[in-house]
């Protein structure tokens, strides 16, 4: 598993449920130290999509993108607006 910090520099880091079989194209989203969400690649009827969530209440808290950047910046805009 991989973190997407603010800053967007990654890191391989050990994921707080090790339960989770994380692959290279799956990544924790942290805010500081707190684990905030999770992007990682998803293959659906329309192509391979990037499916990033947000560990928060409410909705929307998910959504797909077509590149990881993408899917980095829809996740932060809708943390932003709710923390």
């Amino acid at each position: 598993m991989q973190t997407l910090p603010a800053a967007g520099v990654r890191r391989h880091v050990r994921h707080p449920k090790p339960v989770i079989n994380w692959k290279t194209d799956d990544y924790a989203v942290l805010d500081g130290d707190r684990v905030i969400g999770r992007i990682y690649k998803e293959a659906l009827p329309a192509g391979v999509k990037w499916r990033w969530s947000l560990y928060m209440v409410g909705t929307p808290n998910s959504g797909n993108a077509d590149t990881l950047d993408e899917a980095q910046a829809a996740l932060a805009e809708v943390y932003e607006r709710r923390k």
